[in-house]
């Protein structure tokens, strides 16, 4: 009987992630991995061309729903500003850092890959990249705010970067620590302090 492509395709991953988890994406060999799938070398490029792709295909569909989450609660916090419900904005910023939690939990191995093994690959600014998707969100938020009549602090980019970088270093040595859940929740809330108080800063000018 022919073999099973899909059965096949699923060892390759699950040896893939092993072997990324435990080596790091540069030493990595696509022999090992192959081997732990139960196939040839040749017979593993057949369904990843390279290294590389074999990696993105780990991570990538992770980190496309971790920005269309944050996208999704950007524009519910838009639409509380527009309402003048800052009340219900501050709740779901509370609200949204857990998800946030929530959902890196819930996809752990692919979050410790980006942050702890991608060295060698375009994920390795991982922790850059996600800062600047928070300030871009910001600056939507700000703006939202000033249509509203309410004045906010200028700060520039360079600032809210820096803003930013703090906030979310909480989150990042969790992920790079690699907390249990429950030890993370007792330190997520330094992130929502920290939050709070950068909105404080830009809330009163």
């Amino acid at each position: 009987m022919p073999r099973d492509k899909t059965d096949t395709h699923k060892k390759i991953v699950t040896s893939a992630k092993r072997e990324f988890l435990e080596q790091g994406f540069e030493k990595a060999s696509m022999r090992k991995i192959a081997a732990q799938a139960g196939i040839t070398a040749g017979g593993l490029y057949k369904h990843f061309p390279t290294k590389e792709a074999m990696f993105e295909a780990l991570v990538e569909p992770t980190l496309k729903e971790y920005y269309r989450r944050d996208l999704e609660l950007t524009t519910i916090a838009i639409q509380q500003i527009a309402n003048r419900k800052f009340d219900l904005f501050r709740t779901a910023s509370d609200s949204g850092n857990r998800e946030v939690l929530d959902y890196i939990y819930h996809h752990f191995d692919e979050f410790q890959l980006m942050f702890n093994r991608s060295a060698g690959t375009k994920y390795e600014t991982i922790r850059h990249d996600l800062v600047m998707l928070e300030v871009s969100g910001a600056k939507r938020l700000i703006e939202a705010l000033q249509q509203q009549g309410i004045p906010t602090r200028k700060f520039n980019d360079e600032q809210l970067h820096i803003l930013y970088s703090t906030a979310l270093t909480p989150l990042f040595e969790i992920i790079t620590h690699g907390y249990s859940y429950e030890k993370a929740l007792t330190f997520i809330d330094l992130m929502v302090d920290a939050m709070n108080f950068g909105w404080e800063k830009i809330m009163n000018p």
